[in-house]
């Protein structure tokens, strides 16, 4: 099993957050097949929903109507799931996931591979 640790930074700002987010997963040196998600809430997490994926009315100024989802498989060219970081190691071990990958943050950010 592949050790990848992402070092706790600062998060200014969701594009900031996201593009860490990304690097960290480029530089993993594992190869993706999907991507799960647990996120600070409000959110979104139903696939039918045109606001799928996406950090809602938060009281996080700065991440108010955030498209979560849609930039890390955009950057990432995999599926994601996406729920409430409360529910994530639920479906963590629920899907069978082979590698698990926690990116602790003040944010409450956390996922899975």
């Amino acid at each position: 099993m592949t050790s990848c640790i992402m070092r706790a930074s600062p998060h200014t700002s969701p594009q900031e957050t996201l593009a860490q987010v990304i690097a960290f997963f480029r530089s993993c040196g594992v190869s993706l097949r999907a991507v799960g998600i647990g996120s600070f809430g409000p959110v979104d997490p139903d696939p039918r929903s045109p606001t799928f994926g996406y950090i809602t009315s938060t009281p996080k100024l700065g991440w108010r109507n955030t498209d979560f989802v849609g930039a890390i498989r955009r950057a990432l060219n995999v599926p994601v799931a996406f729920d409430t970081d409360v529910n994530a190691a639920a479906l963590c071990v629920g899907c069978g996931a082979t590698r698990s990958f926690t990116i602790p943050s003040a944010r409450g950010l956390a996922a899975a591979a």
